[in-house]
């Protein structure tokens, strides 16, 4: 799992680097979430990053290669899981197969309750 990085542009803007590819911060965000655009946006990619804080972790709100809904949290990836139904969502991380119990819920895309305490590394 590619951790992202946070940089700045040789303008100063705000950039991040993530999987091998540039995101541009969107220039309309404000409070704790921030949205990131793909820097070829005008070449017709529609990637999107959304970050928000939480706590001391970044919190990023993706797809994965197939197009399902992922939550990267602390560099730790969380899919959703197949009882989220509706505006609310239900994210476990990847390693639950080996005992891991960290969860995130979501309501329209909006964090409401996270157990961030994973057993692994």
């Amino acid at each position: 799992m590619p951790m992202p990085v946070f940089s700045v542009t040789k303008f100063g803007k705000p950039v991040l680097l993530y999987g091998g590819y540039r995101f541009n911060k969107y220039v309309s965000c404000k409070g704790p979430t921030a949205r990131y655009v793909c820097n070829k946006w005008s070449s017709g990619c529609r990637a999107i990053l959304n970050c928000l804080t939480i706590r001391e972790y970044k919190v990023f709100f993706t797809t994965s290669k197939n197009g399902k809904p992922i939550i990267i949290c602390g560099g730790n990836r969380f899919n959703q899981h197949s009882n989220s139904r509706g505006p609310k969502g239900y994210f476990v991380c990847i390693k639950r197969r080996s005992g891991c119990k960290a969860t995130i819920r979501t309501i329209e895309n909006a964090i409401y309750n996270t157990k961030l305490q994973h057993n692994h590394d």
